[in-house]
């Protein structure tokens, strides 16, 4: 069971009391909505997954060759038989800094071609299986490793989620013992007064004096990031208080946006977290639907925190971070 009710945690502190001990304070609860939150799931097409392996010079280019060839083949197979393209396509290039904004992909020797197909009709999937077969013998050289569902056809069944907030005066509530139901009473009126997050005031946005150094977030911050349906969901929270300002002057909204742009599709919404010298940013449209229907490698976001503790500020030189990359 699962209580019906709001928590407000912009005021938790986290403190360090003892060895291996800390106290979390400062959360609290508020009154339930007048809402229920509603997760729906629904059938939609059928996914294959295939992995290759290609190693030598421009190994991302021919991975990439390699994959168009191969969808260019089996629509024109698809064509011949009548039946409808593929619903989505996904290319992905792992080892190559895929996930690295400023990454530059033309060094990698060694890469996993992850390949997502996405249709309506099952048996796309084993056209596309029986065209790649050939790939290892009689296309780039250095390719090898099939893994994943891909080269016998192997397929599942997408299940796309939904997520809604429904009434809770539209619902009734009934316990079923037997053939007999039973309707129960469940309040209705809600009573949240709204998000605590919208009120919360954070330090100052201040840049210190200079001169300055160029660093990673990573020797500022801790991240750790997750998902919520098709929004990532990022937290940052500073290594020492007196970071907190520079970090909320150079970590803005819109820069997090620009740097996720291939990723991220959407807004991205930036909450202060001050009791723990954090901020919280949501970034929508981030994940290709989320779940169990997205074809990108990382459904759940667990990466978005890691790739964004690589972005690069400004901090003042008399801060000695540099010095410390080595070490963190």
């Amino acid at each position: 069971h699962v209580p019906d009710v709001a928590c407000d945690f912009t005021s938790v502190k986290i403190e360090e009391v003892g060895k291996d001990i800390v106290r979390v304070s400062g959360g609290r609860g508020q009154p339930p909505t007048d809402m229920y939150k509603v997760c729906a799931t629904i059938p939609d097409n059928w996914v294959s997954i295939q992995l290759m392996l290609i190693v030598g010079h421009n190994a991302a280019d021919k991975a990439r060759r390699t994959f168009e060839t191969i969808l260019a083949r089996t629509r024109k197979i698809l064509k011949g038989l009548k039946m409808d393209d593929f619903v989505e396509t996904r290319f992905e290039a792992i080892g190559a800094n895929h996930f690295n904004p400023n990454g530059d992909e033309s060094g990698a020797t060694e890469v996993v071609a992850k390949i997502g197909l996405k249709h309506k009709d099952r048996r796309a999937f084993g056209i596309y299986g029986r065209e790649s077969v050939c790939c290892g013998v009689s296309m780039a050289q250095g390719t090898t490793g099939f893994g994943g569902t891909g080269v016998g056809g192997k397929s599942s069944e997408v299940l796309r989620v939904y997520s809604m907030l429904v009434p809770k005066t539209k619902l009734t509530c009934q316990v079923a013992v037997d053939d007999k139901r039973f309707e129960v009473a469940v309040p209705t009126q809600g009573g949240f007064p709204g998000s605590a997050s919208q009120h919360v005031v954070g330090v100052p946005a201040e840049m210190p004096a200079g001169p300055y150094e160029r660093v990673p977030l990573r020797l500022l911050c801790w991240a750790r990031s997750g998902d919520k349906g098709n929004l990532a969901n990022v937290a940052l929270i500073a290594r020492k208080p007196e970071y907190l300002p520079l970090l909320r002057h150079a970590v803005t909204a819109e820069r997090v946006r620009q740097y996720f742009s291939r990723r991220v599709q959407g807004k991205v919404e930036r909450f202060d977290m001050p009791g723990i010298g954090g901020m919280n940013f949501l970034l929508h449209e981030a994940l290709g639907g989320g779940g169990m229907s997205t074809l990108h490698s990382d459904p759940l976001a667990k990466t978005f925190g890691q790739v964004l503790l690589l972005m690069e500020v400004d901090v003042p030189a008399s801060w000695g971070l540099r010095a410390r990359l080595s070490k963190l």
